[in-house]
């Protein structure tokens, strides 16, 4: 950034080497460069936690970047999605129709029903031992698939032997 807005001009002198201007502003920078760094790996990390859609695959390549990136150790495995249907029915409930052969209105004793929809599932994450162990890291783990998870979907994390 300190190159190009000094440009050429002002960064490199004729024999090719940096000019005293920018080694001097270099060195006025460079101890907010440490806390920069920082915060860009702390802001690219949250860019692809958020990024990161709920699919096996997607979820999978992004937990083994994060955590494993060397054995892609990590596995997703997900039972059936099964959509049940619960009907909530209220019963004693009034609603005021008018009358088809008067002005007046009358009341109509009718139920209602809503439906409410639930998805069972559950998702198993394979972790391998060394990464399970670890409480700091399964914490984080957890703290990853809770950003991405979605309502309604149980998950476990299960230790595995390499």
């Amino acid at each position: 950034m300190l190159y190009e807005t000094l440009r050429n001009y002002f960064s490199i002198n004729s024999n090719g080497q940096l000019t005293v201007l920018y080694r001097m502003l270099l060195a006025c920078l460079w101890p907010l460069q440490i806390s920069w760094n920082g915060y860009d790996s702390y802001r690219k990390l949250k860019l692809l936690i958020s990024n990161c859609k709920w699919q096996i695959g997607q979820l999978t390549n992004v937990l083994n970047m994060l955590y494993d990136s060397e054995l892609r150790g990590i596995s997703i495995s997900q039972s059936i999605l099964a959509p049940v249907m619960v009907p909530s029915i209220t019963y004693e409930s009034t609603v005021y129709a008018p009358s088809i052969l008067s002005s007046t209105e009358s009341s109509v004793l009718t139920s209602s029903i809503d439906n409410t929809f639930g998805v069972i599932s559950l998702v198993t994450f394979n972790v391998p031992n060394d990464i399970y162990t670890n409480l700091a890291l399964q914490t984080s783990l957890i703290g990853v698939i809770e950003q991405v998870k979605i309502q309604g979907i149980t998950y476990k994390i299960v230790g595995y032997d390499r």
